[in-house]
C-alpha cells in the first residue's frame, strides 16, 4: 500500500487516542529482540503487525514511498488517524 495521510508512531498514535477517548492509552514498546519474536510465533495478528512495523522501518518518511501529500490529493476523503479515533470512540472504548 502506497497510501499514507500520516506518519505516526505507536507512542504518539497512544497519545491521541488517549486525548480524544479520555481514556489512558499505552503503547506496547518492545526492544529489537522482543520485536522479533512476534515474526513467527504463530499467532497471525501478531505476526502481521511485526510485518507492518518491519515495513514502516525499512520506509521511513525519508524514503517517500509512501507520499502524504499526494495521497491527499488522490484520497481527499481520506481521514486522519485522530478523526477515525473520533468517529469510532464509542466502539473503540465502550463504557
Amino acid at each position: 500500500m502506497r497510501i499514507a495521510t500520516e506518519w505516526l508512531s505507536t507512542r504518539e498514535m497512544a497519545e491521541i487516542a488517549s486525548r480524544v477517548s479520555g481514556e489512558k492509552v499505552v503503547p506496547m514498546e518492545l526492544d529489537e529482540a522482543a520485536f522479533e519474536t512476534t515474526k513467527k510465533n504463530g499467532d497471525p495478528v501478531s505476526e502481521e503487525l511485526y510485518r507492518s512495523k518491519l515495513y514502516a522501518i525499512n520506509h521511513p518518511p525519508s524514503s517517500k514511498v509512501r507520499d502524504v501529500e499526494l495521497s491527499w490529493k488522490l484520497f481527499p476523503e481520506a481521514t486522519s488517524y485522530e478523526k477515525y479515533i473520533q468517529k469510532y470512540k464509542d466502539k473503540l472504548f465502550p463504557s
